[in-house]
């Protein structure tokens, strides 16, 4: 295991160059091997550890920056979003909202009421919920206001390809009371399977937006 400032020395005195960088793909190991033209190597192991190798003449520096998740996170996500696939996700639970108001919060941040497009998504979403104990429930932009029954994702009027409804759900069950539920949300009882709520329903809620086309990464 390489630890955080180790050093592999070849021959002759350290000398200052400035530097490239070159980002490998997710495989091999780490190592200590450096580059003889000047430039930074990234790369990291099976265990998700991302090495920076810098040559600088005939002297090789190990550095172990932090984890691969908190490093793409750092250049491509904003502090206090998650990162997964080409998106950053903000779990914001500091003040229940309804659904409405809810899109209104997401749109301040430059994003959206989360869009579950995947089943890879809808897992990094559960999971992150479980890993973090909550109990809330959060809503994500999915909708059948416009019309009854046809679910579509209110920002990007797409259409509905991947659903996680829990079981007999979505069944509109307030509508014997008056009320429609009309909104969806990824519901605590329910392991975080997806159900509908009347709209008007306090809860938590995540939102959506790209990441950053363009990391900087200094060499």
């Amino acid at each position: 295991m390489v630890r955080e400032g180790s050093q592999v020395e070849g021959e002759g005195a350290e000398k200052e160059n400035m530097c490239s960088h070159t980002l490998l793909p997710a495989t091999g190991t780490a190592d200590a091997t450096g580059t003889t033209d000047g430039k930074v190597v990234f790369r990291y192991d099976r265990d998700l550890i991302f090495i920076l190798t810098v040559n600088v003449g005939s002297f090789y520096r190990v550095v172990l920056l932090s984890s691969i998740v908190t490093v793409i996170t750092s250049q491509s996500c904003p502090g206090g979003w998650y990162h997964h696939s080409t998106s950053c996700y903000a779990f914001i639970d500091a003040e229940p909202l309804g659904w409405t108001e809810a899109m209104f919060y997401c749109s301040t941040l430059h994003a959206k009421l989360v869009e579950i497009e995947s089943a890879s998504e809808n897992s990094f979403l559960k999971n992150h919920l479980v890993s973090v104990k909550t109990n809330g429930t959060y809503w994500i932009g999915l909708t059948d206001a416009l019309v009854e029954g046809k679910y579509l994702w209110q920002t990007t009027q797409d259409d509905v390809d991947f659903v996680d409804w829990a079981p007999n759900e979505p069944n509109d069950y307030h509508h014997v009371h008056m009320v429609t539920e009309d909104c969806a949300n990824l519901y605590f009882p329910y392991h975080y399977q997806w159900n509908d709520s009347p709209c008007s329903s306090k809860y938590d809620f995540i939102c959506e937006k790209e990441t950053a086309t363009n990391p900087n990464i200094i060499g």
